[in-house]
């Protein structure tokens, strides 16, 4: 195989390839475990899985639990019938990160309003890079 570059061959590799591994997927399925705020604080294991339903009955922190190698984390956030709860995303000892280097998001704070929020750490909950990936579903 010969790789050119504007008329230019940049890689020649006439090498023959003959043993090429064939590569088999398999569907990988995903359990939204339910927790349910208390209305102070609400802990997500990441071990038990990685799509989470948080309904607010108060304003919270929600801490993830568990987190390894590259973790990542989606949380259906869903306000109860009062409007205005404040919420706060933590890990010990992780520092979080959202774009435009702001230390928080501006989300949807109305009565029965769903924000999904998207979260990933590289390096086992020391960082977390965090998105409101939808926002202001009714």
């Amino acid at each position: 195989m010969a790789i050119k570059v504007a008329g230019t061959t940049v890689i020649d590799d006439s090498r023959n390839i003959s043993n090429i591994p064939t590569i088999t997927t398999t569907r990988i399925a995903e359990t939204a475990p339910v927790a349910v705020n208390s209305g102070t604080a609400v802990s997500l294991d990441l071990t038990t899985g990685t799509v989470f339903r948080v309904t607010l009955t108060g304003s919270a922190t929600i801490t993830f639990t568990n987190a390894s190698g590259g973790s990542a984390a989606t949380v259906i956030l869903t306000n109860d019938g009062t409007a205005g709860r404040t919420v706060t995303f933590a890990y010990s000892g992780g520092t979080f990160k959202y774009p435009g280097g702001s230390g928080s998001l501006a989300r949807t704070t109305a009565a029965n309003a769903i924000d999904i929020w998207t979260f990933f750490s590289p390096d086992g909950g020391t960082t977390w890079y965090g998105n409101i990936a939808q926002k202001n579903h009714s």
